[in-house]
């Protein structure tokens, strides 16, 4: 609640004051919104380039391997190696598999507000004491200055 006293330019004041510090506030949110949605967005992008990726190089080892097979069907030797490749290519499905529900899942928890809510609180947390601690330093250093040259004065 607004404290009014009996002065009116001091009420202005006040309130402007109010108004201020609210907009502050709701501006490093909007900031600490906009920072986890890129951030959310920029791993997700990551993980379906790396998906695209495997599986691309999953299809072309395939068609290598295949052709190889085609050529050399006769030699038992390279069934054999055909026949560890496929075993990879099964395990390379099953890490395309788990790095797709790892990003469904993401995606979900981005989607959900309360996960966003809990970044935003945290990070509206931590964020308001940084623009505290240079201002300090700023008065700090300014204090200093000050005594300074009262040792000067002083000392001449």
């Amino acid at each position: 609640m607004l404290r009014l006293s009996n002065d009116p330019v001091k009420n202005v004041r006040l309130y402007w004051a109010r108004i201020a510090r609210t907009s502050q506030k709701n501006t490093a949110r909007g900031r600490i919104v906009i920072i986890t949605t890129i951030i959310i967005t920029v791993i997700t992008i990551i993980i379906i380039i790396i998906i695209i990726i495997i599986t691309l190089a999953a299809i072309v080892i395939t068609i290598a391997f295949v052709i190889v097979f085609m050529i050399n069907i006769y030699n038992r030797s390279v069934a054999t190696i055909i026949l560890v490749i496929i075993a990879f290519m099964r395990s390379i499905v099953i890490d395309i598999i788990v790095v797709i529900i790892i990003t469904v899942t993401i995606i979900i928890m981005s989607m959900n507000s309360t996960v966003l809510q809990f970044i935003i609180v945290v990070l509206d947390a931590i964020v308001p004491y940084i623009p505290e601690i240079s201002n300090n330093d700023k008065q700090a250093t300014a204090t200093v200055q000050k005594t300074r040259m009262q040792n000067n004065k002083h000392n001449n």
